[in-house]
């Protein structure tokens, strides 16, 4: 039983009249089947679809509706799709229009006329009440009077397997009727065709598992974080040069690396000297070890007295605080034969987590008497050690040592000391201690305006997304949630695949920059959870070159690119914020390619 084609899209030819469809328009018989062919090389549109009758160029699928149509042509698809000219009656209709009468037979009977109907009108004749008449202003007027439009409509649509394509039945409206077939999507079209026998089996490991996963994540969408792992091993190497003799550095890669990517910088960190490495979750530690990690992982809190068996099977070593927690920490080594490493962590003045400072000595020996519990090691934190006034952080650097000092007079060996991070390092040679903590430096950025310019730290991130959409706006219409943002009508709205969900932070709606072709562009309208624009300007300026901005085109959000840069530094300032921030959101769930 014959079924239907479906209707996938209807329009006027384009371009027409600046084409051979005028001189072919004798041989233009309905029913025709006609060719389609891409043209992405084409200067002004990359989807362009060049419309063909036997070698005669007669148009192309109008701008607004050949995205789909390209699309399909490019990935070889072409076996979907039908385009054929419709059948007319030889007769006008009505007296003071010309048109073409456009039918749709079906294959079981050619011959019935209550088939469906499609009229268009294409405009006013010369004279009326003859075809012929009108087919002659066809002809002679119609160059200059066809308002940019084909006279003959195209209907694209395919039959389901193998049945026959003689006759098209693509057509959308009832006898008499006004209302257009539901149009099909991509998604649908390729589902619903049904591969013939040799191409069914050719194709057949496409979507296997395994030929899925080679699709690498930073192609399966159109923005990414690129992470230089030889600005990495450069600011490892500034950490070492600073360091006194006999510290070893330990290498922050919590929260994923703050964005960059915890396996892949733990590895380039530890070759390039870096000793120890630090988390805040026991899952972070688990997915180093599970990378095949071996060097000391310190966690940098405590965790649920739930989690105790994932720190001992996978030698992640907590920072202790509570004795109820070091007591079943103890107690579950001890069940298993196992020895319990851990670091103090002791409070100095910054208030958040650690023993106190003077109660330190009697704490170790509330939990010393458990022979299982390892002290490995002592530690603080600076709440100030970026800051300019130097009260308050030597005040708790006083307070560590002493803290030490006592505990070392009492016999209680308080293994590696260390308190220093990135600011104190960078700044303080006498916080150096045992251990020196290298974090947010560790990624390129300067902890305080006081080491800039002293220490060669490079970012090692940058932020990419290659434009989606692009349009030209009527002066006055708006852009993005809200429309603060007008057009002047003289810009093209550009469309990228990242927004706040990525990292890219709402608050900087139209503060933001963008560098696209070496040229600073500004972000317009409000940055949506997915996505964001950027305007181009299309005046000339200057000895500045005009900028033609094409789907595909890669644009850079943080980065350099001739002259142009943007930091993640700039932009945290611009929204009273913090590197750490940005760079941690950045990579929540953009896909990372690395580079050494």
């Amino acid at each position: 039983m014959y079924e239907p084609s479906k209707i996938m899209q209807s329009f006027f030819i384009a371009g027409f009249q600046y084409h051979d469809g005028a001189l072919a328009l004798k041989k233009l018989k309905p029913g025709k089947k006609l060719e389609l062919i891409a043209e992405p090389d084409n200067p002004h549109d990359p989807d362009a679809v060049a419309i063909y009758r036997k070698g005669v160029h007669l148009g192309y699928v109008p701008g607004d509706s050949n995205a789909t149509i390209a699309q399909l042509l490019r990935f070889g698809h072409a076996n979907v799709l039908n385009a054929a000219l419709c059948r007319s009656t030889k007769r006008p209709i009505h007296g003071n229009k010309c048109a073409w009468e456009f039918t749709s037979p079906t294959i079981a009977n050619r011959k019935r006329r209550n088939s469906r109907v499609l009229r268009v009108w294409v405009g006013r004749p010369v004279r009326t009440g003859r075809f012929s008449l009108c087919m002659g202003w066809f002809s002679k007027t119609f160059t200059q009077h066809a308002l940019s439009r084909g006279i003959l409509q195209v209907l694209m649509g395919y039959e389901r397997g193998a049945a026959s394509m003689n006759g098209f039945n693509a057509f959308g409206a009832q006898v008499g009727g006004s209302r257009p077939a539901k149009q099909q999507d991509v998604s649908s079209l390729l589902r619903d065709v049904t591969p013939l026998g040799s191409r069914a089996a050719a194709n057949a490991n496409d979507f296997s598992p395994e030929r899925l996963a080679e699709i690498a994540e930073n192609e399966r969408r159109w923005s990414w974080v690129e992470v230089d792992l030889g600005a990495i091993r450069n600011n490892i190497a500034v950490a070492k040069r600073r360091l006194k003799p006999g510290c070893r550095l330990l290498a922050v890669v919590k929260a994923d690396a703050y964005g960059h990517g915890s396996v892949e910088v733990a590895k380039t960190a530890l070759s390039a000297g870096a000793a120890y490495l630090a988390v805040a979750t026991v899952q972070e530690g688990v997915k180093l070890r599970e990378a095949g990690i071996t060097a000391p992982v310190l966690m940098l809190s405590e965790p649920p007295e739930a989690a105790i068996p994932l720190l001992l099977n996978y030698n992640i070593m907590p920072s202790v605080y509570t004795a109820e927690f070091a007591v079943a920490y103890g107690e579950a080594a001890d069940a298993h034969g196992l020895r319990a490493p851990f670091h103090l962590a002791l409070n100095t003045g910054m208030n958040r987590i650690g023993v106190r400072f003077d109660e330190a000595v009697e704490f170790v020996r509330q939990i010393s008497f458990h022979r299982a519990l390892e002290h490995v090691g002592t530690f603080t934190h600076f709440a100030t050690a970026d800051c300019p006034e130097t009260l308050d952080f030597n005040m708790q650097f006083r307070r560590f040592t002493e803290a030490i000092s006592d505990m070392r007079v009492a016999g209680i060996n308080p293994g590696i000391v260390h308190c220093a991070n990135s600011a104190a390092l960078l700044r303080y040679p006498d916080t150096h201690l045992d251990m020196a903590r290298f974090g947010i430096s560790l990624y390129g950025f300067h902890p305080c305006p006081e080491t800039v310019g002293y220490f060669d730290l490079r970012p090692a991130m940058s932020v990419h997304a290659r434009i989606t959409n692009v349009s030209q706006p009527p002066m006055s219409e708006g852009v993005s949630y809200g429309l603060h943002y007008r057009s002047t009508g003289s810009v093209k709205i550009c469309t990228l695949p990242i927004g706040y969900a990525d990292g890219y932070n709402r608050a900087l709606s139209s503060r933001a920059q963008v560098i696209y072709n070496g040229q600073l562009c500004n972000q317009v309208g409000n940055i949506c959870m997915d996505q964001c624009m950027f305007e181009i300007d299309m005046r000339s300026s200057g000895t500045r070159p005009r900028l033609d901005p094409q789907i595909g085109d890669e644009v850079l959000l943080v980065g350099a690119q001739g002259g142009a840069r943007i930091s993640i530094d700039d932009m945290a300032e611009q929204i009273g914020t913090i590197p750490h921030e940005l760079c941690c959101a950045f990579g929540l769930r953009m896909p990372k390619v690395y580079t050494r």
